[in-house]
C-alpha cells in the first residue's frame, strides 16, 4: 500500500498489522482464512483489509500490490527455533503474530547460535522431540 504522510517507522497492530516498508509504502495484513489457503488473494480479503485499514488511517490508500501468503504455526501456537542440524537452524511457526514476534525470535535465535544463549523452553524446537 502506498499512504503519503503517514510516517509510521515502527509496526502498528490494531486487528491488522501496518508494517513500513520505507517510502510512504506499506505492508498491511492479515487475515484468518483457514481454508482454500493455497487459491490466492480474495476480493473478499482485500475488502476485509481496506475496511480494517480505514478505520486505523484518515489518509487515501493507494493499494499497488494485492498477494496472499500462509503462515505457518505450530500446534502450541509459539514459535520454533533452534538447531536442526549441525549447520541448519530453524526459525518458523510465527503464526499470525509473526510480524510481532519475528525480530525478538531473530535476536533470540543468533544469541543461542553466535553466543551460546540457551533457548527458552518455550519456542526451543526440542520441545517436540
Amino acid at each position: 500500500m502506498r499512504i503519503e504522510g503517514l510516517r509510521l517507522k515502527q509496526v502498528v497492530h490494531r486487528g491488522v498489522f501496518i508494517l513500513p516498508i520505507g517510502d510512504d509504502r506499506y505492508r498491511i495484513g492479515s487475515t484468518f482464512a483457514w481454508d482454500k489457503v493455497w487459491s490466492g488473494p480474495t476480493e473478499e480479503a482485500r475488502r476485509w483489509l481496506l475496511d480494517k485499514l480505514e478505520r486505523i488511517v484518515s489518509r487515501p490508500i493507494e493499494v499497488e500490490e494485492h498477494w496472499a501468503g500462509v503462515r505457518p504455526a505450530s500446534r502450541d501456537r509459539r514459535p520454533v527455533l533452534g538447531r536442526i542440524g549441525p549447520q541448519e537452524a530453524l526459525m518458523n511457526g510465527l503464526g499470525a503474530r509473526g510480524v510481532l514476534l519475528a525480530p525478538w525470535s531473530a535476536q533470540h535465535l543468533a544469541a543461542h547460535l553466535l553466543d551460546g544463549a540457551p533457548l527458552d523452553p518455550e519456542v526451543d524446537v526440542r520441545r517436540f522431540g
